[in-house]
């Protein structure tokens, strides 16, 4: 509708500008002239003078240009907003805009601009820990954030469709539990457990979540983005030191991608 709308508007202004230099030259200005040939009888006096022609011209000048720069403001918009898209897509890892917190802690520790720093550290002191005990350390992680509230989890219970925010609190009693999934999606499975001392009666109301939970990708990832420009710059300084102490080359290649 607004696109039909500019070029109705662009037609009218072109039509007026040609209409000012194109018909009968007579005393009155053509403007006048068209009108009485398509049937409009009693133009007003300031129309009739012939330098309506010239302010017309003018006018109808100006509606197209102001119409040409919206249609290049328009494209402009569109063009920005299409490439800022592709790069978010770029830079995101997690493919929807709620995602399996499972699914994405196994994304992150792969992914990240932290993970692959960790793995350069690792690489430097030869300390990279077996895969489980490495899925332990983002698990951390992980709990750390939600126990600062700067991570939103959400869980569903197995009778329920809605999903509940589980708060910040709850934390200080539960904790995230992680182990080797042999179904279908992340190779990685998380529930919900007590914290060491705590009586399982406790965090019923969040064991009762059916296994799954949910975060927010958005801000999953602006915690732990594919790309941060110092994290980056470390890891690329522990990358020179791995290739300074001989470390494995194919390795150092794979953490050298961003």
């Amino acid at each position: 509708m607004r696109a039909f709308f500019k070029w109705l508007l662009g037609a009218a202004a072109g039509l007026i500008m040609l209409a000012t230099q194109v018909g009968p030259q007579e005393a009155t200005s053509r403007l006048s002239e068209w009108l009485t040939f398509l049937g409009f009888q009693g133009a007003p006096e300031w129309l009739v003078n012939q330098a309506a022609d010239k302010w017309g011209f003018w006018i109808g000048l100006f509606i197209f240009s102001v119409l040409v720069s919206l249609s290049f403001i328009d494209w402009l918009l569109a063009w920005r907003s299409a490439h800022r898209r592709k790069g978010d897509q770029a830079i995101s890892y997690l493919p929807e805009p709620d995602c399996d917190l499972s699914f994405a802690m196994w994304a992150m520790s792969d992914t990240s601009a932290w993970s692959k720093w960790y793995r350069a550290q690792a690489l430097v002191t030869d300390s990279m820990p077996g895969e489980r005990s490495y899925m332990d350390i983002v698990v951390g992680k992980v709990e750390e954030q939600a126990l600062k509230g700067t991570l939103q989890i959400r869980g569903r219970p197995a009778e329920s469709k809605d999903w509940e925010p589980i708060k910040r609190e709850d934390w200080l009693s539960a904790r995230l539990d992680i182990q080797p999934n042999t179904g279908l999606g992340s190779p990685w499975k998380v529930r919900i457990m007590p914290r060491g001392g705590i009586d399982r009666k406790l965090v019923s109301g969040l064991i009762k979540y059916d296994n799954r939970l949910l975060v927010n990708s958005a801000q999953f990832q602006s915690i732990w983005p594919r790309q941060d420009a110092e994290i980056d710059r470390a890891r690329k300084q522990l990358l020179k030191e791995a290739s300074r102490l001989g470390c494995d080359p194919a390795k150092i290649r794979l953490l050298n991608k961003t």
